[in-house]
């Protein structure tokens, strides 16, 4: 049986939106965060809205994306994503630059703003491979992103 190179890049776009979605995953851990790190609410609040600060700053995404193509905003989504929840993980094990919510504030904008990076390569590369089906293809890509949090849970 022959493969789909549309499909097989297809499955990557899922799987690539089920990493950019993880900002939908902040509530099944912001608990254990806030006991680590002695925060209060309105702390664990300030964080998650500025993180979505840096989701919704997808500005540099789209500018990326027209200029270097999907991949290469993929790979930059992928290398902010990354560095982000690292530098989160390392401030929750003791290395601090401030505050503890000046600095997860900071590093979940940088790990969300990945995110959207990674949105905007996913998307677009799924409106080119099915051209005559952009609607379907964009709703299936998106609601995978609103499925992460639920596959993350499970393996959190």
């Amino acid at each position: 049986m022959k493969s789909n190179p549309r499909l097989v890049v297809f499955l990557g776009c899922l799987t690539t939106m089920l990493a950019a979605g993880s900002v939908y995953a902040f509530g099944i851990y912001a608990q254990d965060l806030k006991n680590s790190l002695d925060l209060d609410q309105q702390e664990v609040q300030t964080i998650a809205s500025i993180g979505n600060v840096g989701l919704y700053m997808g500005i540099a995404a789209g500018l990326t994306l027209d200029r270097f193509g999907a991949k290469w905003t993929a790979a930059i989504g992928t290398f902010a994503a990354t560095l982000g929840y690292l530098l989160a993980w390392l401030r929750t094990r003791g290395m601090a630059l401030a505050s503890p919510s000046f600095d997860l504030s900071l590093f979940f904008a940088v790990a969300w703003n990945g995110g959207a990076f990674l949105d905007c390569a996913a998307v677009t590369t799924a409106v080119k491979l099915f051209p005559a089906s952009r609607g379907l293809s964009v709703g299936i890509i998106k609601s995978f992103f609103g499925l992460s949090s639920s596959v993350l849970s499970q393996i959190y």
